[in-house]
């Protein structure tokens, strides 16, 4: 939605939103890069479009339940189409367009400049779930951090994210880079492991299909040799 209005904007990459009314007061504004999915569920036909636009997105959905899993989801789809997308949290109001009537634009563009980048976003998702003043806790959170850590295909951004959540955990950079190695060990035989049960499960799906055929085969050779005995008086009958 207004995708035809923002990708003429001035403004840099796109700001995505839920609803047409975020877009609309977005819009009114002056703030006209506002481009709506029209639900919570970005769809991989919709990232595409976007792509062929710009490879910068800032996704600002509600702040509702819904609305940051719709974000999570938001920044897999992007990131499998290789877009940067950062996110821009929302305070004080449920979505962007009771945001910027209550808060006005100067204020927006502070969310905006302080949108978070993908990690950085699901990060602070996961410290947030967790009471981290309880030991247990706080050790869950980490343990949490860690898989995502592991899923970094680069390695500098890797270590420079390893470095940062060491010091904020006050833990050893080694221990956990440590353990994020352990993760990737672990995510790399679970991958190969799924990959040999895909294969496995394709060849008895072919093997299956060619007993199947080699079996309808032979159904169609005793069905001609028991219509031949049947008509086997006639024909001998035809042939005197």
């Amino acid at each position: 939605y207004a995708l035809n209005y923002a990708k003429t904007s001035k403004r840099d990459g796109l700001i995505l939103c839920e609803g047409y009314m975020d877009v609309i007061s977005l819009h009114q504004a002056g703030i006209d890069n506002a481009v709506a999915a029209l639900g919570t569920a970005l769809t991989p036909d919709q990232a595409r479009l976007i792509q062929s636009v710009t490879d910068n997105v800032y996704l600002c959905y509600d702040s509702d339940e819904a609305g940051q899993k719709a974000t999570r989801r938001g920044l897999d789809v992007l990131k499998s189409f290789d877009v940067k997308a950062k996110v821009i949290v929302v305070t004080g109001g449920k979505d962007p367009d009771e945001f910027i009537k209550t808060y006005g634009k100067e204020s927006f563009e502070k969310l905006l400049t302080n949108a978070q980048a993908r990690v950085d976003y699901r990060i602070e998702t996961i410290k947030r779930k967790y009471q981290l003043s309880v030991t247990e806790e706080k050790t869950q959170c980490l343990k949490e951090i860690i898989v995502l850590l592991a899923t970094l295909d680069n390695r500098i951004e890797r270590e420079i994210y390893i470095d940062r959540v060491a010091e904020d955990f006050g833990v050893t950079k080694e221990n956990l880079t440590a353990e994020v190695n352990i993760q990737i060990k672990k995510a790399t035989k679970y991958k190969r492991q799924k990959d040999d049960r895909t294969a496995m499960d394709s060849l008895g799906k072919n093997l299956f299909a060619e007993g199947r055929n080699a079996h309808f085969k032979v159904m169609k050779i005793e069905d001609d040799i028991i219509t031949l005995l049947l008509q086997w008086k006639k024909l001998d009958a035809f042939h005197l």
